[in-house]
């Protein structure tokens, strides 16, 4: 690899300033593709909240890969290196420090005078409908992070360039328009601008939720009766982390699975909240690099069932979005603001959502599942809520 000088990327992500330096071009290429829009000129002055990293390299002469986050050193395993997940570990930092907004893992459009933002795992059509309501003249605000101001309670944009498969093009109608665009790790990197007629999304009031499931699979009618699970994708193996979490609150079960040298670790159990804490303090003490934390998912839905759109209760809605914190328990906002305490994060969130109707939409037909939100949106009266 041709040695360069060491550059330097700032970028804004809201109140926090992100300075990442390094001689490697790895680390500063995803942001520089994925987050133009959120980059500064080098004379743009500061933030009072900034956060500072440098990436030091064996291919520059570095004695061992490391992150150094605020000061603090964290060893890069080569695995990291070569697979781009040394991006997604910064962007979870990130996301961590962000105080001035609340971030949910979900997209969200603006439909006429209407901000929804649509809830759902992966591969359950989050991104696809948004881009395929975009393409029919919806304001864009994100494919993944939906961004609620702690003050106006708005909506806020979140323009970072998409990453999407070609079958999600194809799905929300616009499968053209991957022959023109560039391709990045097996997927097309879109700016909304390229969809005719759209933009990002000036700041909304958000107007309604909407989670996106499945319908459930045949031999389980009323859901699985599998015992809840959550998975940890960790940068390398630690058995006696493993040994710890059987003896973790909640936790009945323990297993590892190691692949392309990163590894995964299961617990299965019960009220597993304060067991994740455990693991997340552990993983920090020890320099583990989590680079993911979530609930397995099943198999995504084929699109061709008929969807169906209803309302949800505002009690159930919370817990889920709770769920789909982005930054999770590593949140400023949860770690210095709330303590660690749980509760607080729903009682602010009961806050922002006030008056906001949630809805529950089982995914199908994609043109049946845009006439659904459309109506959502625009009428008839009842199920939309007016300016």
């Amino acid at each position: 690899m041709a040695k360069t000088s060491s550059r330097s990327l700032r970028l804004r992500f809201f109140d926090l300033d992100v300075t990442i330096s390094s001689l490697d071009q790895r680390v500063l290429e995803p942001f520089e593709r994925l987050y133009s829009a959120f980059v500064l000129e080098p004379s743009e002055p500061h933030l009072a909240r900034h956060f500072d990293v440098v990436f030091n390299s064996c291919d520059f002469g570095a004695q061992e890969n490391s992150l150094v986050l605020d000061g603090e050193k964290w060893p890069i395993s080569q695995a990291m290196c070569s697979t781009g997940a040394i991006y997604e570990f910064l962007l979870k930092n990130i996301y961590e420090r962000i105080q001035s907004h609340l971030l949910i893992h979900a997209s969200a459009v603006k439909l006429g005078n209407a901000g929804i933002i649509f809830v759902g795992n992966s591969g359950f059509g989050k991104s696809t409908l948004s881009l395929a309501l975009a393409s029919r003249g919806a304001a864009f605000f994100s494919d993944e992070v939906a961004a609620i101001s702690r003050v106006t309670r708005n909506l806020e944009a979140f323009p970072r360039r998409l990453r999407v498969h070609q079958e999600s093009l194809a799905l929300a109608g616009i499968g053209e328009l991957g022959a023109r665009m560039d391709s990045w790790f097996g997927k097309h990197l879109l700016d909304i601008s390229d969809i005719a007629g759209t933009g990002i999304a000036e700041s909304t009031a958000l107007t309604a939720v909407v989670f996106l499931e499945g319908l459930p699979s045949p031999a389980e009618p009323n859901g699985s009766d599998k015992a809840p699970a959550i998975e940890f994708l960790l940068d390398r193996s630690d058995p006696v982390l493993f040994a710890k979490a059987v003896h973790f609150p909640g936790v009945d079960r323990v297993s590892h699975e190691e692949s392309g040298g990163f590894t995964t670790l299961r617990i299965e159990g019960q009220n597993l909240g304060g067991a994740v804490v455990e693991i997340e303090v552990y993983c920090r003490d020890h320099r583990i690099c989590v680079l993911d934390a979530a609930s397995p998912v099943g198999e995504s839905p084929t699109f061709t069932e008929i969807p169906t759109l209803t309302r949800v209760e505002s009690k159930y809605a919370l817990g889920t979005l709770a769920q789909q914190f982005l930054p999770g328990r590593g949140s400023v906002i949860l770690r210095e603001e709330y303590q660690g305490q749980s509760s607080k994060l729903i009682l602010e969130m009961i806050r922002l959502f006030q008056g906001v109707p949630f809805f529950r939409l089982r995914v199908g037909e994609m043109s049946q599942m845009i006439g659904l939100v459309e109506q959502l949106a625009y009428g008839p009266a009842g199920n939309v809520v007016k300016d």
